[in-house]
Parts: structure tokens; C-alpha cells; sequence
């Protein structure tokens, strides 16, 4: 059980840092857009 949580952990900061990764990417391309 303690290798399950340790995977649960691990593919919940993957996710989280996946997904802030996208967001955050997505936000200096929209301003580097109208920005030129």
C-alpha cells in the first residue's frame, strides 16, 4: 500500500505540474502574442 500511495503522489504532482506546465505556457504566448 505504501508503493500505491507513493504512485498516487507522484501522478498527482505529475498532473498538477502537467497542467500548470499548459496554463502558465499558454498565458506568456497569449501575452507575448499581443504584446507584438
Amino acid at each position: 500500500s505504501r508503493t500505491f500511495m507513493d504512485y498516487r503522489i507522484i501522478w498527482f504532482f505529475g498532473a498538477l505540474f502537467a497542467f500548470l506546465n499548459n496554463y502558465i505556457g499558454s498565458k506568456i504566448f497569449v501575452f507575448s502574442k499581443g504584446r507584438y
